[in-house]
C-alpha cells in the first residue's frame, strides 16, 4: 500500500491528515448520467482491518510533502529534464 512506501519516506505523517480514505471504487465507461452503467471494473474492502485499499491525496499536498522531504535529506530536485537510458544490474540503476 502506497502510505507505507510513504510511510518508510518519513512524509505519510505530513499528508495524512489531508489523505481521503478510497473505500470503494467503481470504474465504467460511461457517463454519471446515463441511465445504463456498465461496471467493468470494482475495487473495494480493505487491505487490512481499518486499513483501506487506497488514499486520495492532492497533488500539491503530497509534491509539496516530498519536495520538503528531499531537502531534509539534500537531495537535489532536477527538472526540465528526462532520462533517456538507463542500465539494470544487480548492484543498481544508473
Amino acid at each position: 500500500v502506497a502510505c507505507r512506501v510513504l510511510e518508510q519516506v518519513g512524509v505519510w505523517q505530513e499528508i495524512a491528515p489531508e489523505a481521503q480514505a478510497i473505500t470503494e471504487m467503481i470504474i465504467t465507461d460511461s457517463r454519471a448520467a446515463e441511465p445504463v452503467r456498465p461496471v467493468f471494473l470494482t475495487f473495494d474492502g480493505e487491505v487490512a482491518p481499518g486499513e483501506p485499499f487506497a488514499h486520495m491525496v492532492a497533488n500539491r499536498d503530497l509534491n509539496g510533502a516530498l519536495r520538503r522531504r528531499a531537502e531534509e535529506l539534500g537531495i537535489d530536485i532536477i527538472e526540465g529534464v528526462a532520462v533517456s537510458a538507463f542500465d539494470a544490474n544487480g548492484a543498481g540503476i544508473t
